[in-house]
């Protein structure tokens, strides 16, 4: 489930918490479950929760017209690419 979770992850830039449940065929509270997991651990990175920076200055962030809207967001974190990397080559040498 880890695997498919930042497979969907890998998709796109950002994905909402419903998109990810919707995606995974999981019920919402199992899809947030799973990311504030994730994010815990580094693999995933929640926009807006640690972002204070004025909404006219974020024109390079991905999020920039939804992160000040009470909706959360998901993105993989370096270290979630990596993971999926190498979770990538272990099945392909399977």
């Amino acid at each position: 489930m880890l695997y498919r979770f930042l497979k969907v992850m890998q998709s796109g830039e950002m994905h909402s918490l419903l998109g990810i449940a919707h995606a995974l065929g999981l019920s919402a509270g199992m899809a947030q479950q799973i990311a504030l997991d994730l994010t815990a651990r580094g693999y995933l990175w929640e926009a807006g929760a640690d972002c204070d920076t004025p909404k006219n200055a974020c024109t390079d962030c991905p999020v920039t017209s939804a992160c000040h809207i009470p909706t959360r967001y998901w993105s993989l974190t370096e270290k979630g690419r990596h993971a999926l990397e190498t979770l990538e080559k272990t099945q392909a040498a399977a």
